[in-house]
């Protein structure tokens, strides 16, 4: 390296050293340590002037103001007091830190924020009141700080929030309000327009006003998800807000977004809901999955299905039986459509007495191999929600079983559609696709004409001759009674 190369760099790295410790300090003041250093804030006219004051324990407040007034040739744009026993803070100790952009006030005993507290700070960006005794925040607590972006008021004691707490700070975009003892939210948020990032874990919530939340541009995406499970706690709440992105669900509310986004997450989830088996489509406005399995080469229902499933499609699979002893009974509630049409199915039996047919308003089987189905499971059905059935082309026994069958038929003419399409089977005779509800009964079951047997002939015969014994028997015994004289059919000749 070129020796004036080198000579200009040593140079360089005094002058830095020597700017660098003008802007350090380090003393022991009030019973508190404070240190300060210098910041590299390119947003500063003089970067260098741009310090960094933490001042812990004892009365760190005081020792902080009178290094603040000790060094006016530094710029103090951040500021840390913590372990104190700061109990109360106001306009006339904090008109000192006039600069300050970060203002670290954790860890404290802070239990009041006067009126006006903070009128001269502002440029403050960052407020951090963690860990500290606040219980209540009162009216206008954070005016004058129209730049302030980030508010901590975490880990205090919180059990109450006045409505205009936050009024005036326009540009806030974080705040933290967990680990406290909230039990209510109110229409607090109502100034925040801007805000991004609400925290309120660990608290006792048991109630959410109405529209607490209307005056802000919500965001709906998945970091909102975490939201779903907590406001569905609340039954009672109405929410009015209304999300500003993304596209696609601009002009929903926040609670119908986020059901929408559930629903997403559930269909993603759910291995049903996979390209190669199952298309998954939610209804945003109805907030209903349908879940498409035709044409799959399925042979037994699906075993799980992504939660508020409405509509099955089961249309042209190679399913034979209806049995259900293997499927999530929890996923398969919300069910009611249910599409097996061109399948082979050959029995319905595998349902009875199930809380399928209880739930399900419509029940496709057209197109099976269904030859009867029991009246008592038919009964089931009646007794539920059903109201659109088909059971057309279907190779249906037409026998005197056939009778009851075709009478519930037209009991429920309402709710069984194509009529037409239910017919006796090619085997059936002369009957043979005929639609079944136009067939007599004495066609479906014909009276035979049964010929006499000789034995009951026999069996009459001898019948009235003991009937005829019977009565001559009564007669003489009562005519020997009356007389003393035995029946001429029992005298002798001595």
């Amino acid at each position: 390296m070129p020796a004036h190369f080198f000579l200009f760099f040593i140079l360089i790295a005094i002058a830095y050293s020597e700017d660098s410790e003008n802007i350090r300090c380090s003393k022991k003041i009030h019973n508190s340590e404070c240190i300060c250093e210098g910041l590299l804030l390119t947003d500063h006219v003089d970067p260098d002037a741009a310090s960094k004051l933490t001042c812990k324990n004892g009365d760190a407040f005081l020792a902080a103001i009178e290094i603040v007034q000790a060094r006016n040739d530094l710029i103090f744009v951040n500021l840390e007091i913590s372990g104190s026993d700061l109990e109360s803070i106001g306009h006339r100790v904090l008109k000192n830190f006039q600069a300050v952009e970060h203002l670290n006030l954790s860890e404290n005993k802070i239990s009041l924020i006067e009126k006006d507290a903070f009128k001269s700070m502002k440029n403050l960006q960052v407020l951090d009141l963690s860990s500290n005794s606040l219980n209540i925040l009162q009216e206008y607590a954070f005016m004058h700080l129209p730049h302030l972006k980030n508010l901590s008021i975490s880990n205090n004691r919180l059990q109450s929030v006045e409505i205009k707490s936050f009024y005036d700070l326009l540009n806030l975009e974080h705040l933290d309000l967990s680990n406290n003892n909230l039990t209510f939210v109110d229409n607090w948020f109502a100034p925040l327009k801007n805000l991004q990032v609400l925290i309120l874990s660990h608290n006792e919530i048991i109630s959410i006003a109405n529209n607490s939340f209307t005056s802000n541009l919500w965001v709906c995406d998945k970091k909102l998800l975490p939201l779903h499970d907590w406001l569905r706690k609340y039954e009672t709440y109405k929410e009015g807000a209304i999300c500003s992105e993304p596209p696609e669900l601009r002009s929903y509310t926040i609670q119908h977004a986020l059901e929408i986004l559930y629903l997403e997450r559930q269909t993603q989830e759910c291995p049903t809901c996979n390209v190669t088996m199952c298309n998954c489509t939610i209804s945003k406005d109805k907030l209903v999955i349908t879940v498409d399995c035709s044409s799959r080469g399925l042979t037994r229902l699906p075993e799980v299905l992504p939660h508020r499933t409405k509509a099955l499609n089961l249309y042209n699979n190679k399913i034979r039986s209806l049995n259900i002893d293997h499927i999530n009974i929890s996923v398969w509630l919300d069910v009611s459509f249910l599409y097996l049409n061109n399948n082979i199915i050959d029995s319905v039996k595998g349902l009875e007495g199930s809380w399928l047919l209880k739930n399900l308003v419509a029940l496709h089987l057209s197109n099976n191999r269904l030859t009867e189905i029991p009246i008592h499971i038919l009964e089931q059905i009646r007794g539920g929600l059903l109201d659109e059935l088909y059971l057309s082309g279907n190779p249906w026994t037409c026998d005197c079983n056939t009778v009851r069958f075709q009478a519930w038929l037209q009991d429920n003419y309402r709710t069984v559609r194509n009529f037409d399409g239910i017919c006796c089977s090619e085997d059936s005779g002369m009957y043979a696709n005929s639609p079944i509800y136009r067939l007599k009964k004495s066609q479906l079951c014909p009276q035979q004409v049964q010929m006499v047997n000789p034995f009951d002939v026999v069996n009459g015969i001898m019948a009235v001759i003991i009937l005829i014994i019977l009565i001559k028997l009564t007669y003489d015994y009562i005519l020997q009674k009356r007389t003393g004289k035995l029946p001429r059919f029992f005298s002798l000749n001595m």
